[in-house]
């Protein structure tokens, strides 16, 4: 780092309701404890933010997530870069403004790793259009948005949301990468995620995101979302694979003849468990109150 670098190792607090900013263009590095009230806010609006430790607190079977701040990535270029899972209260990228509004997920590139974001009180739609903002094919910006810059080390893999449960029982919405088809974030590509989609099959609008079974981020699910289930199907995130059970593939092959009239072919593999109309998939690029200026 050079003389435009600041470190905040020491004890990071805010009071309730009150407003952290991130100014100028500098670096900004947070690696000390975090402890914020309830409604604070850290807002970035220039340069980077590095966060080396948790704002918040995950939840356990016998406590409840910490989920005090409020994150908010511009109106002005900035960008928020994660080195650990984060708990927030909410998050806003502001991509409708001038100039990338970046929030990275930066998952490290070990097989199977990933960084993840839980948000307890945001708007799903909302954190939608900031992930398809990054993600989607003929993004204007692959930085405007939430994106994830370690995606390329996780074939076959993009960044999904989904609202979850946690380890104490409370309801939350989910941000991390997951294998394509996993809809339900947990980590693999089964019947049940299958199911999902299915059931929103033709479906469209704000409110379709990828737990509906929007897997190309354009807001409805489509013949193309299911190929790509079904070229994952009994995939993980991490790489191995799941055996394919009879009655799994004669419900693919039956979802797919009744809307193509295009039957599965029994796969050699798991991984060649591709939909006849491989013609329509898509190609996918991998993606790649303090102030201080």
């Amino acid at each position: 780092p050079g003389s435009n670098f600041l470190f905040l190792n020491g004890n990071l607090t805010s009071l309730p309701s009150s407003i952290l900013q991130k100014i100028g263009s500098g670096d900004l590095l947070i690696s000390g404890p975090q402890s914020h009230a309830p409604d604070s806010i850290f807002q970035a609006r220039g340069g980077n933010t590095i966060l080396r430790t948790n704002a918040g607190t995950p939840a356990a079977p016998a406590s409840p997530a910490s989920a005090n701040l409020n994150v908010i990535v511009g109106p002005e270029p900035a960008k928020i870069m994660l080195n650990i899972n984060q708990v927030f209260q909410n998050l806003t990228v502001s991509t409708s403004n001038p100039g990338p509004q970046s929030f990275d997920l930066n998952s490290p590139t070990i097989p199977g790793s990933f960084r993840s974001v839980s948000i307890y009180n945001g708007s799903k739609p909302d954190l939608w259009a900031a992930i398809s903002s990054a993600n989607r094919a003929g993004a204007p910006d692959p930085l405007d948005g939430i994106f994830d810059s370690g995606l390329a080390s996780h074939p076959a893999s993009a960044i999904g949301l989904a609202k979850v449960t946690d380890a104490h029982g409370d309801s939350h919405l989910l941000i991390r990468p997951t294998r394509i088809g996993d809809l339900n974030l947990d980590g693999v590509v089964t019947i049940s995620d299958f199911i999902d989609l299915s059931s929103n099959f033709g479906a469209t609008g704000p409110n379709i995101t990828w737990q509906e079974g929007d897997l190309n981020y354009d807001n409805a699910v489509t013949i193309s979302d299911f190929i790509d289930l079904s070229a994952n199907f009994g995939a993980s995130y991490s790489g191995t694979t799941l055996p394919l059970s009879d009655s799994d593939l004669a419900l693919l092959n039956d979802f797919a003849s009744t809307r193509s009239h295009s039957p599965i072919p029994e796969p050699s593999t798991l991984l060649l468990l591709l939909f006849p109309l491989t013609p329509l998939l898509r190609p996918r690029r991998p993606r790649s109150s303090y102030s201080y200026s």
